[in-house]
């Protein structure tokens, strides 16, 4: 009867019978957090070339980051910084989940990686309705997130800031 494409959605549904989740089949994708955060930052070049529809956080991040803009400083900037502004595309998942969990009393029934999307799909497929392959939306340029991380000290702070999703969600830098 309801159908949730997204945490937002259920977000929505929350003022209504939230006992329904109960018996519904609950999952979840997680990313690599260093691909993430390179994610995250080919994104922010795509909403710069767009000063026009720019949504107050991206006019923030531009402000705050100024004119010495490269990769390590937007990692720095996410991971060191980040208190001046709610973006939650990198807001730790670990986080994010955690909290939707316990607003909702809830627990996942299946977390997968979105690096093994395709694999795994089949067990969403076999605890609900949903037939056929999944559909592929969204496509990027292929790139190797590895080339983007110029020295350690960028693998660490990206390391550091999602500690609690490494661990987690079982990811090491290169996988």
């Amino acid at each position: 009867k309801y159908r949730w494409k997204t945490l937002d959605s259920m977000y929505k549904f929350q003022y209504q019978d939230m006992s329904l989740l109960k018996n519904v089949f609950k999952f979840c994708v997680v990313r690599n957090p260093w691909q993430r955060i390179v994610s995250a930052y080919l994104e922010f070049l795509r909403a710069l070339e767009y000063d026009q529809s720019m949504d107050y956080n991206i006019q923030n991040v531009k402000r705050l980051l100024g004119s010495q803009f490269n990769f390590e400083r937007f990692v720095y900037f996410v991971t060191m910084e980040n208190e001046y502004i709610d973006v939650m595309h990198w807001a730790t998942q670990y986080s994010i989940l955690i909290n939707y969990c316990k607003t909702w009393d809830f627990e996942y029934d299946l977390i997968i990686k979105l690096e093994n999307i395709n694999n795994e799909f089949s067990k969403v497929k076999e605890n609900t309705l949903i037939k056929g392959d999944l559909p592929v939306e969204n496509v990027k340029p292929s790139y190797n997130y590895i080339d983007f991380y110029g020295n350690d000290n960028v693998v660490n702070m990206v390391g550091d800031f999602y500690d609690k999703d490494i661990k987690e969600f079982n990811y090491a830098f290169g996988d």
